[in-house]
């Protein structure tokens, strides 16, 4: 039932068009990576930034639809929407996995499959990035899972070549190594030498792919967009990224496609962003309460 309302839902996104000057001409239209589907170019897209950024494996995605389908986009927006489908299953497993509770899951599946906060990611044919690396970090982590309750080194393997895909496909699943260690935390595993071990590989994969992040953001001039804050004031705003994102998980009110960098009085930040921290030392500290009354 979840798969058919949010098929129904994002059913209208099939009609859209690219987004002219909002990087689907550049990702796709004017992509010369796209215009010749040969070995040579898939080297080239694994070797070479694009538009500053590295994603192979997006990119790749998008050549083949260029190859079938040339600029038609309504084959592009139907991948997306099938992409989006196949992460609210693999969301849904994952928290049967953790909770061991059908129900749970099936609630957790069906907030993230509506939820207004993923109509970007969907409805964007630039977002793809977002949807691959989401399935297989999502796929990652529940081959982890699987490693850690059966000690299976098979499982592990491919929990780590699920993260190289996802950081093929997007920078940002550098972020799932820390999950791993919430998933020990949640399944009652203390740290040991033991337990970090099988992890070599996710920390040298997290570091490799925020290097070649940071060097291409930096090529970018997009670190020249906070060069004035800070790195006091950065702590904030990332503080206040997070508590801004809960929110609006919660009350997904006054949604935008862009959200600008604060403007600071006589040298502050709002007193909102110095808030954030405490905001998030409470939500932990809940956390790990609600855990100790758990046992």
């Amino acid at each position: 039932p979840i798969l058919l309302l949010t098929f129904i839902l994002y059913s209208t996104t099939l009609s859209n068009y690219f987004i002219i000057n909002w990087d689907d001409d550049g990702y796709i239209i004017n992509n010369p990576m796209l215009k010749d589907f040969s070995w040579k170019s898939i080297v080239f897209m694994f070797t070479h930034l694009h538009l500053d950024n590295y994603h192979p494996i997006t990119t790749l995605s998008n050549a083949l639809e260029y190859h079938l389908f040339q600029l038609n986009p309504t084959p592009y927006h139907f991948n997306n929407i099938i992409l989006h489908l196949l992460n609210t299953g693999l969301v849904f497993y994952l928290i049967k996995l953790l909770l061991k509770n059908k129900e749970a899951a099936f609630i957790v599946a069906l907030l993230f499959a509506i939820h207004p906060m993923h109509v970007e990611s969907v409805a964007w044919l630039s977002e793809r990035k977002d949807l691959l690396y989401t399935a297989f970090f999502l796929l990652s982590l529940i081959f982890y899972h699987r490693f850690i309750t059966e000690n299976k080194n098979n499982y592990l393997m491919l929990s780590a070549a699920m993260m190289l895909l996802s950081c093929l496909s997007k920078s940002a699943a550098v972020a799932l190594t820390p999950v791993l260690f919430l998933i020990d935390f949640y399944e009652g595993k203390k740290i040991t030498i033991q337990s970090l071990l099988p992890k070599i590989p996710f920390f040298l994969l997290s570091f490799l792919f925020g290097v070649i992040a940071l060097f291409s953001q930096n090529k970018s001039g997009s670190m020249n967009m906070v060069a004035h804050f800070s790195i006091f004031d950065k702590i904030f705003l990332a503080s206040y990224g997070l508590v801004f994102y809960i929110a609006k998980l919660f009350v997904p009110l006054h949604l935008s496609s862009m959200y600008l960098y604060p403007v600071k009085m006589n040298g502050f930040l709002p007193m909102q962003y110095y808030l954030s921290p405490l905001i998030i030392i409470a939500v932990v500290l809940l956390f790990f309460k609600y855990k100790q009354l758990q046992k």
